[in-house]
């Protein structure tokens, strides 16, 4: 969240609008961590270069009938077009996934997703946690990615290791 978020805000102070949405955190609750940085995201916001949108998927929901991430888009979309963002994060998809409960469906819907971003030419980035074993729980997301980032921790003798490991970096000789 915070590599993603640390993105968002430095496109915007580069001239790039963005627009953050969350699936976990209120807009408030990013606002103060955002604080504690030192990054002053209200100010972006007041001036019409950030977006913060908390999206809570519908995980406890009366399920009837079909139901999508087309309405979520209109609304993002509505969102880039209002700052004329260049960057979109979507922090914690894993979380608007779990609304589907079918892996086939979760696969669908994030190629929905895919096509959108690719239409609009953004620069996105996507959070994703990974399994307790380190596995990554949409695997072919690495397909659709130019650039695929992992971020793990590790204690070992009481030393806490963070790593951040580029696994894709499509078009470079990284």
């Amino acid at each position: 969240t915070v590599l993603a978020l640390e993105c968002a805000y430095r496109g915007v102070l580069a001239g790039e609008p963005a627009v953050f949405v969350s699936f976990e955190e209120r807009a408030e609750a990013v606002r103060a961590n955002a604080a504690t940085l030192g990054w002053d995201l209200a100010v972006h916001e007041e001036a019409g270069r950030l977006s913060l949108v908390y999206a809570e998927p519908p995980v406890r929901a009366v399920r009837t009938g079909d139901f999508d991430i087309q309405g979520l888009l209109a609304v993002l979309g509505a969102q880039v077009e209002a700052v004329g963002a260049r960057r979109i994060v979507l922090d914690a998809v894993d979380q608007l996934m779990r609304a589907f409960r079918d892996p086939e469906r979760e696969r669908d819907e994030l190629h929905v997703l895919h096509e959108w971003l690719l239409e609009r030419g953004l620069t996105a980035l996507l959070t994703l946690k990974s399994q307790p074993n380190g596995d990554v729980v949409y695997p072919f997301l690495g397909f659709l990615a130019d650039c695929a980032i992992h971020l793990d921790q590790r204690i070992q003798a009481q030393l806490r290791t963070r790593r951040l490991q580029v696994v894709k970096y499509r078009g470079s000789g990284f």
